[in-house]
């Protein structure tokens, strides 16, 4: 395993990341993870982690149940151990990132002692790279650990500035500046950073910035702290101003350079970046630490076009060129399309000049044989035949490593390929702003503005290329008035810099580049899969596309077209647009929409068996994972007029929208499917079933009775037993809401009639259900908990896990307030919630966290009624009326319990909540 807290805390398993979505769990992680070099961490230490100074009663038993469900979250082989009244966390060396992070700093004081200055410059800078934002930014700790963070973060600052003194004695300071102006802004009372800026100014001819930047943290430290600066800055400022010899960089003198057979000519410099480098901390450690290890010599940056790959090899030209011998070159291949040139462009980068006894790789070999050098070859995308020459190159030249930018992997021996993501929001918002303020420097944007530049970002795909593009057209529209037009993105981004090559003018020709790199079958393949919307699975893409999908869409990976992730293939939208224009212009739309349409329709029959069975939490995630699949399916059925497909679309699918989707989205997407024509009576006898529960659901019983009325009718006329006996169930759910018992009762008994001739355990449990919440309506609370513990008997045989959990909180609920034992029914509750959670039932979340509002202390039960409250609002969803005296009641005892005040501002603070928090908050209130 590999864990990390030099930002938010992140644990990688073998199978990828870990998720621990509890703030708790995070915090108790944290705080093992800091103290692992100790025997083990004692209970009360940690409680004070957990709960400061306000720890529950229950802490020593929750603290347990907290250790376990985050064992139970990392998995196998999780390091946590159990010592005495304590706990330890037994790592491996290098599975800490603060371990790797003291180890860097500890070697670079080394180095720098022993006066290797780059050996001391590299170990920081890896070692500063560990951090990715904040430490411990999400994992909250209290009490004395409260502290850590900030002890986290000074010793990052701590590192900084050890760098910058590093590069100062190297001679960087005409390259810091820009950094130190930046840090000193943001800690305008650290004397060592000011101290910094100062030297580096004065060494780069600038005395006058370097002294107006004494009188600047003077004035920061006089007037805000009462303080005067400390003497070493005081005595720098008098070295400044009598221009000391001392202060001068004097370069110690370099050891000789080994006798070569054939030498390179002397570097040129390296393409000077006109942007800094945003967002790309974490791909540039990557690639460092790759480049570090001695088998990486071959290392492939690929991505679409536009993503920033040239900007990141030009970085890591930069910053690691120093560490190679013969320093870096660059060799720039955009203007080439012959394969045969490649090799004599890189001979020209470095300086090998063919003879009549050698021919061009011959005197790259020649010259190459001992070199140290890094070479970074740009854009090979279009010259991939020219990959095996790399690899012969490789072989000839033991010492040198190669960076290689490409749209597609160079598919050769020794290859490393490292994929380019696209931009996080943040550092695509500062892209933007960047770009925006570079050609309007009095640029000043509200709150509004800011959010509309997030969400250009977002519709964008954080690719920086379309985003600085967009940024482009701020002299003459608003960043509102640029995401209005953001519908014809290919169009509207045609502002790129005349200074920048062709093919990055305008976002169209960047697609243009990779499409054309593609055969006629390839470019075909890329068009069709514009119809998916939200990623495919190789099955829906086989069944759309033909059994030879398989291969087109390897090739697409290669050429960045296409991104695949775990059993998942997608398209960022901007290049989805882009094949969708290709695939209306190939004639070939329609035909695919309806294969598309149809592929979707068979999984969503697939999809009703699978809801309904012990399978349904993968069933759930598979229908969320397509659903945007199926909204585009069904609007396109619809158009088509394809009645059949569209209901077979929808009829069954109702329970995905219920737990997981959104009420009003799907409602709409049913009375269009049913609005299509009559289609075959059997898919309609579903759609009709739908739109009932879902009308239900959102408090619409007279549309709900409609449909149900509809539905018992056809599904007598068709013969289908069981959707009658879900009708009649139906029809007694809107009875039950409308506290006719008596009629309830009568409707429920006919539908449980005929569960049992069917022998459905799972139905009949649905009915004894049912019956079990009217007995209690009508105030036989005993008949009612015999009803609901033959339920729960009957749903733990049928083996539905969302069904389980709907019954365990029933029962708690008709259990009468005598016989709620905390001790007895807190285990049933917590079983149902953990149900639900786990399945990503919301609903099912919702109402555990209602039932659990009145088991807990009345602040965390007020908070638990108010985050339920935002949820169901969120889904477009009502609480059915047969729940609104549970928790009419529970409301009151609470409000009595905190005063009108204290309840409602509990229920404020439990609005904000997330619904994983609220889940988070009720397992921590003990």
């Amino acid at each position: 395993m590999w864990f990390a807290i030099l930002g938010p805390l992140r644990v990688d398993g073998a199978d990828g990341p870990i998720d621990l979505p509890a703030p708790k769990q995070r915090a108790l992680l944290a705080a093992l993870l800091l103290a692992h070099r100790e025997d083990a961490v004692s209970a009360e230490r940690l409680t004070d982690v957990l709960w400061g100074e306000a720890p529950p009663a229950t802490a020593a038993k929750a603290l347990q149940v907290h250790v376990s469900q985050l064992r139970r979250a990392l998995g196998a082989g999780q390091p946590i151990v159990t010592l005495g009244g304590g706990y330890a966390v037994r790592l491996a060396p290098g599975e800490l990132d603060l371990e790797r992070f003291e180890a860097l700093a500890e070697r670079a004081r080394r180095s720098r002692a022993d006066g290797a200055l780059q050996d001391a410059a590299a170990a920081l800078r890896e070692a500063l790279a560990l951090f990715r934002g904040p430490p411990l930014a999400d994992a909250p700790l209290l009490g004395p650990a409260a502290a850590e963070a900030d002890r986290l973060a000074g010793m990052r600052l701590a590192a900084l500035e050890e760098r910058l003194d590093v590069d100062l004695a190297l001679g960087a300071h005409t390259a810091a500046i820009v950094e130190l102006e930046a840090l000193a802004a943001e800690h305008p009372y650290r004397e060592r950073l000011h101290a910094q800026l100062m030297l580096a100014l004065y060494r780069a001819g600038r005395q006058g910035d370097a002294l107006a930047a004494f009188r600047r943290v003077r004035g920061a430290l006089v007037e805000d702290l009462g303080l005067d600066p400390g003497r070493e800055l005081q005595r720098l400022e008098a070295g400044i101003l009598a221009q000391d010899p001392a202060l001068d960089f004097a370069p110690e003198p370099a050891a000789a350079a080994p006798l070569r057979a054939a030498t390179m000519s002397a570097p040129p410099p390296l393409p000077l970046p006109a942007t800094t480098l945003l967002g790309r901390e974490e791909d540039f450690a990557t690639a460092a630490a790759l480049l570090d290890e001695g088998d990486v010599r071959l290392l492939t940056l690929t991505g679409p076009g536009g993503i920033g790959k040239t900007r990141l090899a030009l970085e890591l030209a930069q910053r690691l060129g120093e560490r190679f011998a013969d320093g870096a070159r660059f060799v720039a291949l955009a203007a080439l399309d012959d394969p045969a040139r490649v090799m004599p462009a890189i001979a020209q980068a470095l300086g090998a000049a063919e003879s009549e006894d050698q021919g061009t790789f011959d005197a790259l070999r020649t010259l190459l044989g001992d070199a140290e050098v890094l070479l970074v070859v740009d854009n090979f995308e279009q010259v991939l035949a020219a990959a095996p020459d790399l690899g012969r190159l490789l072989a000839a030249a033991p010492r040198a490593t190669l960076v290689v930018t490409s749209r597609a992997a160079l598919r050769i021996a020794g290859e490393t390929v490292l994929a380019i993501a696209p931009l996080a929001p943040a550092p695509a918002s500062d892209l933007f702003k960047r770009r925006a303020r570079s050609l309007n420097p009095r640029l000043a944007l509200g709150a509004e503005e800011e959010t509309s530049v997030r969400r250009i970002c977002e519709r964008l795909d954080g690719l920086p290329l379309a985003i600085e593009l967009a940024a482009a057209r701020s002299p003459v529209l608003t960043p509102a008035a640029i995401l209005e037009r953001l519908e014809g993105r290919l169009d509207l981004l045609r502002a790129g810099p005349r200074d920048a090559p062709v093919r990055q003018q305008t976002l169209r020709a960047t697609i243009d580049w990779s499409y054309d790199l593609l055969d006629p079958a390839q470019r075909a393949l890329f068009a069709q899969l514009g119809v998916f919307a939200g990623g495919w699975t190789l099955d829906a893409a086989e069944a759309v596309c033909g059994p030879e999908a398989l291969d087109g869409l390897a090739t697409l990976v290669d050429h960045s077209l296409v991104v695949h992730a775990g059993d998942r293939f997608g398209m960022l939208e901007t290049l989805r647009e882009y094949a969708l224009e290709r695939l209306a212009e190939s004639g070939e739309a329609e035909v695919t929409r309806r294969a598309h349409a149809q592929a979707f329709a068979a999984l969503a029959a697939e999809a009703n068996r699978g809801l309904h069975s012990p399978d349904v939490g993968t069933w759930l995630d598979r229908m969320h994972a397509d659903r945007e699949n199926g909204r585009a399916a069904i609007e396109s059925s619809v158009r088509e007029g394809d009645a059949a497909t569209a209901l077979r679309l929808c009829g069954g699918v109702w329970r995905y929208w219920v737990t997981r989707g959104n009420l009003t989205e799907g409602r709409a997407l049913v009375a269009a499917a049913l609005a299509a024509g009559d289609g075959p009576p059997e898919l309609r006898l579903e759609a009709l079933n739908s739109a009932g529960v879902l009308a239900a659901e959102q408090g619409d019983f007279a549309a709900a009775h409609g449909n149900f009325e509809e539905t018992l009718a056809l599904a007598r006329e068709v013969g289908r037993p069981d959707r009658l006996a879900s009708a009649y169930s139906n029809l007694g759910n809107l009875s039950l809401y409308d506290r006719d018992f008596a009629t309830a009762i009568e409707l429920y008994e006919q539908a449980a009639a005929i569960w049992r001739e069917l022998g459905d355990d799972r139905g009949l449990s649905l009915m004894t259900q049912n019956l079990g919440i009217t007995h209690s309506g009508a105030g036989d609370h005993e008949r009612a908990v015999e009803l609901l513990e033959e339920s729960v008997v009957l749903a733990r045989r049928a083996g539905d896990p969302q069904h389980l959990s709907s019954t365990l909180r029933s029962l708690v609920r008709v259990l009468p307030p005598g016989a709620r034992d905390d001790a007895a029914v807190r285990p049933i509750i917590e079983e149902a919630l953990a149900l639900s959670r786990d399945l990503g039932d919301r609903p099912g979340v919702t109402e555990c966290l209602e039932t659990l509002a009145s088991l807990v202390e009345p602040r965390t039960g007020a908070e638990l009624i108010g985050a339920a409250e935002a949820a169901r609002e969120a889904a477009g969803a009502r609480r059915p009326s047969d729940e609104a005296a549970w928790v009419l009641d529970a409301k009151a005892a609470l409000r009595e319990a905190l005063g009108d005040d204290g309840y409602a501002t509990a229920v404020a603070a439990g609005r904000e909540l997330t619904l994983a928090a609220a889940v988070a908050r009720a397992g921590g209130s003990g």
